[in-house]
């Protein structure tokens, strides 16, 4: 099973490999052919809502927007923030102060 990132590798594993898989499970995520066809032709909006999918293929691309120009990790506040917003400010904190040390974003 899997859900946004989850679901694009479980798919991709997939059909790379079919014999691996007996069934695959892709939770809120179309399979990729249709969430691009959809998003081009219906939803044109949705691409922009998921410019971090194509974004985070990008070597560095991640690690440099998440800490932002000035290493202040305030973009990986934003961040947080938009997707999980229900969270308390301090578990939102705790989480960039969890990327900040050396090595996590990037691992």
């Amino acid at each position: 099973f899997g859900h946004d990132w989850g679901s694009i590798i479980v798919n991709s594993a997939a059909k790379a490999r079919p014999s691996l898989f007996r069934s695959i499970g892709l939770l809120s995520v179309a399979e990729l052919r249709d969430f691009f066809w959809m998003a081009f032709t219906r939803h044109p909006y949705q691409l922009v809502r998921s410019f971090y999918v194509f974004a985070f293929n990008v070597p560095w691309v991640p690690e440099a927007y998440l800490r932002g120009p000035d290493n202040s990790f305030e973009h990986f506040r934003n961040f947080v923030t938009l997707w999980c917003g229900r969270y308390n400010p301090e578990r939102i904190q705790s989480y960039v102060e969890t990327f900040m040390q050396p090595g996590v974003l990037e691992a």
